[in-house]
């Protein structure tokens, strides 16, 4: 139902609804889910420097709206078939992943220029069949498992952080229900392979 609200509140926007969109957003963006807060950087892809210190509350906000729109587009194209990472900060979008073919990796960028609000796209994807570093598995992983639980329409809209290690992917954030969290482990498990399922979520009481 919240996923809902959200996705209407930008597709049909009322006078003053992209504040109330972006005060809804910040919790889900600003703290905790990929795309809007500072995160460990990637063996293969560069991140964008740590904007924390020099982001207004405002930028924060808006950052939270540009991404929802890309990852709404993103949602709703069926080109994009990821796993595909995207981060936002001060309006520049971030594009990390894989994708099967070159084609795909320009369309999905001019996709996400196409969003409102964003003034720059860093397209950092990688086409499959390029891909040779074994390091970066650990990344796809994690980036394949967010793509799943993103377009899940029960909990596309939790705030979800998802670690993957040689040995286990590691899943934490805060959920509505006990069946959201054995939903969210079961995803996990579905592109986790060998590596053990570590479920740290909390139930938001």
């Amino acid at each position: 139902m919240k996923k809902q609200f959200l996705y209407c509140l930008f597709l049909n926007p009322l006078p003053g609804s992209f504040l109330v969109l972006g005060m809804l957003l910040v919790p889900l963006f600003g703290l905790g889910l990929t795309g809007c807060g500072p995160q460990a950087a990637s063996p293969v892809f560069s991140t964008p420097t740590d904007p924390a210190t020099s982001r207004s509350f405002s930028t924060i906000m808006d950052d939270s709206i540009i991404l929802a729109r890309i990852k709404a587009r993103m949602i709703s194209d069926d080109f994009v078939q990821g796993p595909i990472d995207v981060d936002v900060y001060n309006g520049v979008a971030y594009l990390k992943g894989m994708v099967e073919t070159d084609s795909q990796r320009r369309m999905t960028a001019d996709l996400t220029r196409g969003v409102e609000g964003v003034v720059r796209v860093e397209n950092q994807l990688l086409v499959k069949e390029n891909i040779i570093a074994p390091e970066t598995e650990d990344f796809l992983i994690s980036a394949k498992i967010k793509m799943a639980l993103l377009k899940d329409p029960d909990i596309g809209y939790l705030p979800i952080e998802v670690e993957t290690t040689a040995t286990q992917v590691i899943i934490k954030g805060t959920v509505l229900s006990q069946a959201q969290k054995q939903k969210i482990t079961s995803i996990a498990r579905n592109e986790a392979g060998s590596r053990k399922v570590v479920n740290l979520i909390t139930l938001n009481n």
